[in-house]
């Protein structure tokens, strides 16, 4: 008689993209009803979009220091998931560079939970791109460091500054989108 065995509980894994939309030709109104528009320049190659990206992905459990580093070209060819601890801590150093010196920069941290597939994704925009936002935060110029997220499967938004001297417009910023895709358990329905 064969026996069956239940498949592995799923294990927690990391990656690292960009922004899946890239550069975007079409303009977007910016700031909201103000008439102005501006292009979201996504690309890994090209300097006044994410061609200077690089970040250090570090976890923290059980007492060892796990870090893996990328920079845009990886992100390029893209980078295949990883496994890391299902409890514990993990940071995200960013750096953005342009002709040869740092234009933004900072740190990301977020615990670490059992049999979530995270996704650390990058983005170069005056707001995040690619998700209804609702309700619109209360800051309307989106100014502060760190947003919450409402919607399905996002887990946090980080804003960077970008130095005045390599903004491609006003209010342009380097964002890190923190996903946590986790699979429904039978007969729930997630949000």
């Amino acid at each position: 008689m064969p026996s069956f065995r239940s498949p592995p509980p799923p294990t927690s894994t990391l990656t690292v993209t960009a922004d899946r939309f890239k550069t975007d030709q079409h303009p977007r109104e910016w700031p909201r009803d103000s008439g102005n528009f501006v292009v979201i320049n996504n690309s890994l190659d090209d300097e006044a979009g994410l061609a200077g990206l690089e970040v250090e992905i570090t976890d923290v459990s059980d007492g060892l220091v796990r870090t893996h580093r990328f920079d845009a070209s990886d992100i390029q060819e893209g980078i295949p998931p990883y496994e890391v601890p299902e409890n514990g801590t993990a940071h995200a150093l960013v750096r953005l560079t342009g002709h040869g010196k740092v234009v933004a920069t900072g740190v990301a941290e977020w615990p670490l939970k059992p049999e979530i597939r995270w996704e650390v994704e990058f983005q170069r925009s005056p707001y995040p791109q690619g998700v209804d936002i609702w309700p619109w935060p209360d800051d309307d110029l989106f100014t502060r460091a760190e947003y919450g997220c409402s919607w399905r499967w996002c887990d946090h938004l980080w804003r960077f500054d970008i130095s005045d001297d390599a903004l491609n417009y006003p209010g342009e910023s380097l964002w890190l989108r923190l996903w946590a895709f986790y699979d429904c358990p039978p007969g729930v329905v997630c949000f």
